[in-house]
């Protein structure tokens, strides 16, 4: 059996993406222009979300 490790590349994609995740995060958290004040609007969304994202989310849920 051949053990397999990642390559620079894949190093290099995960960091990237690691990255850019805790920059949306940093920017959502301290620049945006609404925030979200109370845990009802954090876990609700604020009820400002559409039909299909909500759906989309459940499909992709289940």
């Amino acid at each position: 059996m051949e053990l397999v490790y990642f390559d620079w590349l894949d190093y290099l994609v995960f960091g990237t993406m690691l990255l850019l995740s805790a920059l949306i995060g940093v920017y959502f958290a301290f620049f945006a222009s609404k925030k979200q004040n109370t845990t009802s609007e954090y876990l609700m969304g604020g009820k400002t979300m559409g039909m299909l994202p909500i759906s989309m989310s459940l499909i992709a849920s289940t």
